[in-house]
């Protein structure tokens, strides 16, 4: 298997290619954690590149952001250890990138039941999304 096509991701991402080439390799939609395991109880990091719905660029950084200052509170979300928002370059710039880390699976329940979460999800200027869920590994 190989990586996405650029066709493939030029489809899914409005016309943005995301990766500068296909590279052979699994295909990182097969092989990834697209949830987290069941059970799992440790801290955890969900990577999440998301497009806005056609037109509504401005609604979705605005709305990420409203959810950006919630979740950066630590009065408001505990468990919530990292929120960072970004964006891409020149004529990527609608592609969205989110980088979330958590306590556990249950601050990351809180953080979706806060009233900017569902705020961002009724809106309807969410597009297409991959998130991913992964855990961090110490190096020496």
């Amino acid at each position: 298997m190989k990586f996405f096509s650029l066709t493939a991701l030029t489809l899914l991402f409005g016309g943005a290619a995301v990766l500068a080439s296909p590279t052979p390799g699994p295909d990182p939609a097969v092989h990834v954690a697209r949830e987290l395991p069941e059970g799992y109880e440790g801290k955890f990091i969900v990577d999440i590149l998301m497009n806005p719905t056609p037109g509504r660029v401005a609604d979705l950084h605005r709305l990420l952001l409203e959810c950006a200052k919630v979740a950066r509170d630590p009065t408001k979300e505990p468990g919530t250890l990292t929120y960072r928002l970004t964006r891409g370059f020149g004529n990527q710039t609608d592609i969205f990138w989110l980088y979330e880390e958590y306590e556990s699976p249950a601050a990351l329940k809180f953080h979706q039941g806060s009233k900017e979460f569902k705020k961002l999800f009724d809106s309807g200027a969410l597009g297409p999304r991959i998130e991913t869920y992964l855990t961090e590994f110490e190096y020496l």
